[in-house]
Protein backbone atom coordinates (compact mmCIF):
# COMPACT_ATOMS: atom_id res chain seq x y z
CA UNK A 1 0.00 0.00 0.00
CA UNK A 2 1.37 3.55 -1.06
CA UNK A 3 0.01 6.86 -0.80
CA UNK A 4 0.28 8.94 -3.84
CA UNK A 5 0.37 12.91 -4.56
CA UNK A 6 -0.69 13.37 -8.19
CA UNK A 7 -1.02 16.86 -8.40
CA UNK A 8 1.36 19.12 -6.22
CA UNK A 9 2.14 22.65 -5.73
CA UNK A 10 4.75 24.04 -3.84
CA UNK A 11 3.15 27.24 -2.19
CA UNK A 12 5.66 29.73 -0.98
CA UNK A 13 4.81 33.30 1.13
CA UNK A 14 7.02 34.83 -1.30
CA UNK A 15 5.85 34.10 -4.64
CA UNK A 16 3.14 32.57 -5.93
CA UNK A 17 2.29 28.72 -6.16
CA UNK A 18 4.33 26.16 -8.05
CA UNK A 19 2.73 23.82 -9.84
CA UNK A 20 5.33 20.44 -10.01
CA UNK A 21 4.84 18.32 -12.70
CA UNK A 22 5.09 14.67 -11.61
CA UNK A 23 4.05 13.44 -8.11
CA UNK A 24 5.39 11.79 -5.25
CA UNK A 25 4.72 8.16 -3.98
CA UNK A 26 4.81 7.24 0.09
CA UNK A 27 5.84 4.04 0.38
CA UNK A 28 4.97 2.75 4.35
CA UNK A 29 8.73 1.65 4.79
CA UNK A 30 9.19 6.18 4.86
CA UNK A 31 10.86 5.95 0.95
CA UNK A 32 9.72 8.79 -1.05
CA UNK A 33 9.72 8.51 -4.71
CA UNK A 34 9.58 11.28 -6.61
CA UNK A 35 8.50 11.90 -9.92
CA UNK A 36 8.82 14.79 -12.46
CA UNK A 37 10.18 18.21 -11.93
CA UNK A 38 9.44 17.30 -7.96
CA UNK A 39 13.21 15.60 -8.04
CA UNK A 40 14.55 19.22 -7.99
CA UNK A 41 12.46 20.33 -4.88
CA UNK A 42 13.11 16.79 -3.10
CA UNK A 43 14.84 18.15 -0.14
CA UNK A 44 11.43 20.72 0.11
CA UNK A 45 9.23 17.98 -0.93
CA UNK A 46 10.37 15.81 1.82
CA UNK A 47 10.96 18.01 4.63
CA UNK A 48 7.43 19.65 4.45
CA UNK A 49 6.25 15.96 4.75
CA UNK A 50 8.06 15.25 7.60
CA UNK A 51 7.37 18.92 8.92
CA UNK A 52 3.42 18.09 9.49
CA UNK A 53 1.58 17.25 12.60
CA UNK A 54 0.98 13.82 11.39
CA UNK A 55 -0.62 12.51 15.20
CA UNK A 56 -3.04 15.27 15.35
CA UNK A 57 -6.60 14.67 13.05
CA UNK A 58 -6.69 16.33 10.00
CA UNK A 59 -8.30 20.12 10.27
CA UNK A 60 -11.01 20.73 8.01
CA UNK A 61 -10.68 23.77 5.96
CA UNK A 62 -13.21 25.69 3.45
CA UNK A 63 -12.05 24.98 -0.24
CA UNK A 64 -11.74 28.52 -1.53
CA UNK A 65 -9.15 28.86 1.60
CA UNK A 66 -7.13 25.74 0.50
CA UNK A 67 -7.15 26.78 -3.00
CA UNK A 68 -6.68 30.61 -2.46
CA UNK A 69 -3.40 31.95 -4.53
CA UNK A 70 -1.92 34.02 -1.84
CA UNK A 71 -1.02 32.44 1.94
CA UNK A 72 -2.73 35.71 3.79
CA UNK A 73 -5.18 33.31 5.16
CA UNK A 74 -2.59 31.30 6.27
CA UNK A 75 -1.75 31.10 10.14
CA UNK A 76 1.71 29.28 9.92
CA UNK A 77 2.57 32.07 7.62
CA UNK A 78 0.98 34.74 9.15
CA UNK A 79 4.16 33.83 11.86
CA UNK A 80 6.70 33.39 9.52
CA UNK A 81 8.99 34.78 8.06
CA UNK A 82 9.10 35.32 3.74
CA UNK A 83 10.92 31.93 3.44
CA UNK A 84 7.48 29.88 4.41
CA UNK A 85 6.51 26.88 2.61
CA UNK A 86 3.82 24.54 2.18
CA UNK A 87 2.46 21.72 -0.22
CA UNK A 88 -0.96 21.72 -1.55
CA UNK A 89 -1.89 18.60 -3.26
CA UNK A 90 -5.04 18.54 -5.40
CA UNK A 91 -4.83 15.19 -6.14
CA UNK A 92 -4.33 12.01 -4.04
CA UNK A 93 -4.92 8.24 -4.24
CA UNK A 94 -4.59 5.53 -2.08
CA UNK A 95 -5.35 1.50 -2.58
CA UNK A 96 -7.06 2.45 -5.47
CA UNK A 97 -9.37 5.14 -3.77
CA UNK A 98 -8.95 8.51 -5.49
CA UNK A 99 -9.79 12.16 -3.94
CA UNK A 100 -9.63 15.53 -5.96
CA UNK A 101 -10.15 16.95 -2.53
CA UNK A 102 -6.99 19.02 -1.74
CA UNK A 103 -5.10 18.74 1.42
CA UNK A 104 -2.37 21.42 2.84
CA UNK A 105 0.81 20.11 4.23
CA UNK A 106 1.77 22.86 6.18
CA UNK A 107 4.86 22.62 8.91
CA UNK A 108 4.16 21.91 12.20
CA UNK A 109 0.45 21.33 11.79
CA UNK A 110 -1.93 18.92 11.38
CA UNK A 111 -2.82 18.39 7.66
CA UNK A 112 -5.77 20.92 6.13
CA UNK A 113 -8.51 18.85 3.80
CA UNK A 114 -11.58 20.38 1.82
CA UNK A 115 -13.16 17.17 1.68
CA UNK A 116 -13.87 13.73 2.18
CA UNK A 117 -10.61 11.66 1.93
CA UNK A 118 -9.93 7.69 1.63
CA UNK A 119 -10.60 5.72 4.46
CA UNK A 120 -7.03 5.24 6.21
CA UNK A 121 -4.80 8.00 4.37
CA UNK A 122 -4.19 9.05 7.76
CA UNK A 123 -3.66 6.55 9.71
CA UNK A 124 -1.51 5.44 6.78
CA UNK A 125 0.71 8.79 6.32
CA UNK A 126 1.34 8.35 10.20
CA UNK A 127 2.84 5.65 9.55
CA UNK A 128 5.16 6.23 6.99
CA UNK A 129 5.84 9.54 9.04
CA UNK A 130 7.05 7.22 11.70
CA UNK A 131 8.74 4.91 9.59
CA UNK A 132 10.94 7.90 8.19
CA UNK A 133 11.28 9.46 12.30
CA UNK A 134 13.18 5.99 12.60
CA UNK A 135 15.37 5.99 9.52
CA UNK A 136 16.31 9.43 10.70
CA UNK A 137 17.19 8.37 14.31
CA UNK A 138 19.11 4.98 12.71
CA UNK A 139 21.41 7.40 10.77
CA UNK A 140 22.16 9.36 13.97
Amino acid sequence: MAIEFMRMKLRRKSAPPLLLSGGAVLQLDGAIDLLGDAMVHAETVGALIDGVDAGAAPTPLPLAEVMESSCRACPVAARSGAGCRCLQVDRLRMDGAESLSPVLLRPGQPPAVAGEQPRGLWQAFAAVRAARARQVRRAA
